[in-house]
């Protein structure tokens, strides 16, 4: 009797909760499903609600259920503990009116080399998207009436259907390749993939290019490219891809690889694309099998001086790490507002000292620690936030989100074989050992730092890294960090320098590429700055490593008096290099014909590269010995050159040019460089002349901030003091 009694007030203290009861249906099949059952209760009554859930307050509740061999026709339950975000319980939602649809995340059995066995969802060329994954069951939106006894019956019927693989075009390519050390490591064929953007006559010629490999998140097909205008009212990324186009495929961009990979692993929409105790090896997967394939069957040139890396966010950590971690294989890289660089500034937590990632607590007071601010410094989302909504998204580091493919990436495995997690997802409190794991094996700066003196010399003019001071996911103090570790190796006894750049946006938010103008394709302005870099990093023996210049006025004839072309500004005209082969030396011959190609600059120009003059220039024995002689490759039967040796510069001309040699001396304020020993005392109108480009110029401080002004102004070859204008200086050197 006392039992009973106890057991009835009991039952009325417990708060009556609404419940939500989903059914397998038949027709999705008949096998059994691994997954996360997750249910959107949306008050938005238009649309579906799993396209609803966002990050910030705008976003709709969700509510999930790991499910392990659910059969077709059999029901789950969601009760009042089920697990929610925002709110926490299914016991919290009130009373209303609601828009509802359930989803399941369907997860496979992976057999992974280090014996583990795991329940994972697999991405299907999707990028980790659970809300529109193929192979995913959904049921239809249904508006209900929740109350707090109400069960609400859904069924999941619809299954997401698999995406059409993309077409190729004349200019966009795809390549699939199966990895085999993923494939050894997952124990199942893992593939990686590539959209290929190809120069304009890549089906004509028989050249090799240069690659630029563009990371992003999941890239699919090639989205900032397209071959139709867009319709007249479009605006945005409509119009700039097809603005794209036309530079692209009219001359006015350089001739290179454009290349976009796609390399999602079962913990999100791509690897960050370095080695993992918990994805494998897509670090040397992608290095030494896709982009060698791509490279391959591309025509790539496939040296590191022709191989460039560039990305934003994700991309751009996954940018610095490529060229950090593989530093002789790559001859640059750009990272734009990179994820966390240095953790001791990963967001607004340091890993390293803080006890909590959710809070900074004091003896008396904690506040939550923000991880997002929108443009007009609202609350995008804290940490507790954004990590609670992953946690229902997906248990043990499932979820496809951000944090927990920071956790998969950057952490150890943990006993049960998924990522060990760097914080708890209820409290927040932080694993010491976890973050020394981090520290020793990703944290970019503390990697930098202990290794320089073997680093240094391979990354010299290698980093280049741009960020917005507002960035909206406070990624912009990290960046700080590792500029001012980097900026400090031009002290004595800590270099060598490391040579690259960083800008920072004064207050732009993330994704800040740089200031580029209003409906200009960033592409347009990053291909030419990827590829001026190429000259600069070439080693001896490889490639052109000088920058032609020639002295003469608007308007001139050759000696011979055969041929007439006008220069219409410094900076309008390209020439290429054809060398002969000397038989009795193996070396230059005496005569070197200089090829100038003119573009008319308009829009549209059927052929930009319209040849107007041959002219046979007899070079001064002090230049002819600059050019290595490995340089030196037979002609191509179809009158073109070697892509090794074929260069095309811009063709630049100043009052009174000189030579100035490799390991020239720091001059006096106002004097000038003398010229190479043996060199001409005097220059006339008809002589060229080779100016050292980087990384000859790295050791004269001088040349390199005069050479912006004497390019675009024409002034006298003379040092001035000029402040050291790093990114003038490489818009002035287009040297291709």
């Amino acid at each position: 009797m006392r039992v009973s009694l106890l057991m009835l007030l009991a039952a009325g203290l417990l708060p009556a909760a609404p419940r939500f009861e989903v059914k397998l249906a038949p027709e999705t099949g008949s096998a059994a499903r691994d997954g996360r059952l997750i249910v959107v209760v949306s008050k938005q009554m238009q649309g579906e609600p799993r396209f609803q859930v966002t990050w910030g307050v705008r976003t709709q509740q969700i509510f999930g259920k790991d499910v392990d061999g659910w059969k077709p026709g059999d029901t789950v339950e969601m009760g009042a503990e089920t697990p929610g975000d925002p709110l926490r319980t299914l016991a919290d939602l009130p009373t209303g009116t609601y828009n509802v649809q359930a989803l399941l995340n369907v997860y496979e059995t992976f057999h992974r080399a280090d014996g583990h066995v795991l329940k994972l969802h697999p991405d299907h060329g999707e990028g980790q998207q659970w809300n529109r994954s193929p192979g995913n069951l959904y049921s239809q939106p249904q508006r209900v009436e929740v109350s707090e006894s109400s069960t609400v019956q859904l069924d999941l019927t619809e299954t997401v259907r698999p995406i059409d693989p993309p077409k190729d075009t004349k200019y966009v390519r795809h390549l699939r390749v199966q990895s085999k050390l993923l494939t050894e490591f997952w124990g199942r064929p893992i593939f990686l993939e590539a959209t290929v953007l190809v120069p304009r006559d890549f089906d004509e010629g028989s050249h090799h290019y240069p690659v630029a490999f563009l990371q992003s998140h999941f890239g699919g097909d090639f989205f900032q490219f397209r071959e139709t205008p867009p319709d007249a009212n479009a605006g945005g990324r409509g119009a700039e891809g097809y603005q794209f186009y036309q530079d692209w495929t009219s001359g006015r961009l350089p001739r290179m690889l454009l290349v976009v990979t796609s390399h999602a692993t079962p913990y999100y929409d791509d690897s960050y694309g370095v080695n993992t105790l918990n994805a494998g090896p897509y670090g040397d997967a992608l290095t030494k099998e896709l982009y060698p394939a791509v490279e391959a069957q591309f025509r790539g040139i496939g040296e590191s001086w022709a191989r460039v890396v560039f990305g934003g966010s994700t991309g751009g950590w996954m940018t610095l790490a490529q060229q950090i971690f593989y530093p002789e294989y790559f001859g640059g890289a750009w990272g734009f507002c990179p994820d966390p660089v240095d953790f001791h500034a990963f967001q607004n937590t340091d890993v390293y000292t803080d006890k909590n990632a959710y809070y900074d607590e004091g003896p008396f007071e904690r506040l939550p620690k923000l991880l997002g601010r929108l443009p007009n410094d609202h609350v995008l989302a804290t940490m507790e936030s954004f990590s609670r909504q992953e946690a229902v998204l997906g248990t043990r580091g499932r979820s496809g989100g951000q944090l927990d493919a920071f956790h998969a990436t950057f952490g150890p495995t943990d006993a049960d074989g998924y990522p060990a997690k760097m914080w708890n997802a209820e409290t927040g409190a932080i694993d010491p050992d976890v973050a020394k794991y981090w520290r020793e094996h990703y944290d970019l700066t503390a990697f930098l730092q202990r290794d320089w003196e073997r680093l240094g010399p391979r990354l010299a003019g290698k980093i280049h890294v741009t960020m917005g001071t507002k960035d909206t996911f406070y990624l912009d103090a990290a960046a700080h960090r590792m500029q001012q570790f980097l900026e400090s190796t031009k002290l004595p006894g800590k270099g060598p320098y490391y040579g690259g750049s960083f800008d920072f946006g004064n207050n732009k938010p993330h994704c800040y590429v740089g200031d580029i103008p209003e409906g200009v394709p960033i592409v347009d302005l990053l291909c030419p700055s990827l590829w001026r870099l190429h000259p600069r990093r070439r080693p001896e023996g490889r490639g052109c490593r000088w920058l032609a210049v020639a002295n003469r006025t608007e308007q001139q004839h050759h000696t011979a008096g055969r041929s007439r072309w006008r220069a219409r500004t410094p900076l309008s005209h390209w020439m290429s290099w054809r060398r002969e082969r000397d038989s009795n030396t193996g070396g230059l011959n005496g005569n070197c014909n200089l090829q100038i190609r003119h573009c008319q600059g308009r829009r549209g120009c059927p052929d930009c590269h319209r040849s107007l003059a041959h002219i046979g220039l007899r070079l001064m024995p002090e230049v002819k010995a600059m050019f290595p002689v490995a340089l030196m490759r037979k002609e191509l039967s179809r009158g073109g050159w070697d892509s090794e040796v074929q260069g095309r510069l811009r063709l630049l001309r100043f009052r009174n040019p000189v030579l100035i040699p490799p390991g020239a001396k720091k001059a006096q304020p106002g004097s000038r460089y003398r010229l190479g020993a043996g060199a001409p005392r005097s220059i006339d109108d008809h002589t060229l002349l080779l100016v050292p480009a980087r990384p000859a110029l790295h050791a004269v401080p001088d040349v390199a901030d005069a050479l912006p002004q004497i390019l675009n102004n024409g002034v006298d070859l003379r040092v001035h003091n000029l402040p050291i204008i790093r990114r003038k200086l490489q818009d002035a050197l287009q040297v291709c």
